[in-house]
């Protein structure tokens, strides 16, 4: 079993432990994730946080995340997509974004 959190400790993003019986977990690790998110177009979102972290699994193989769902606040509106920009109003307003991983990001 894994854990994703939000931000551990503080100012660092991405906390991850396991288990292999849901009762004794590993220590917290940081750095699964960042608060940047690497956009389809090559581009990268800058954000301060990210929120109730998820991964989305394969279909056909539900051992394989293809994806990192999250909220994220507090991103610098300049690096967000065009059709976006007129949208977010910065500071403490959220929404979800989904970041493909690995080959197919």
């Amino acid at each position: 079993m894994h854990c994703l959190t939000n931000v551990y400790p503080k100012k660092q993003q991405g906390g991850h432990a396991w288990s292999k019986d849901g009762i004794t977990w590993s220590d917290m690790r940081v750095g699964a994730f960042t608060a940047n998110v690497q956009l389809m177009d090559g581009t990268t979102m800058s954000c301060e946080r990210r929120e109730r972290p998820q991964l989305v699994f394969d279909l056909n193989n539900s051992n394989k995340p293809i994806a990192l769902a999250s909220a994220v606040m507090g991103c610098d509106v300049e690096t967000l997509p065009v059709d976006a920009q007129k949208h977010y109003r910065g500071g403490s307003d959220s929404f979800t974004i989904v970041q493909l991983l690995g080959s197919g990001a």
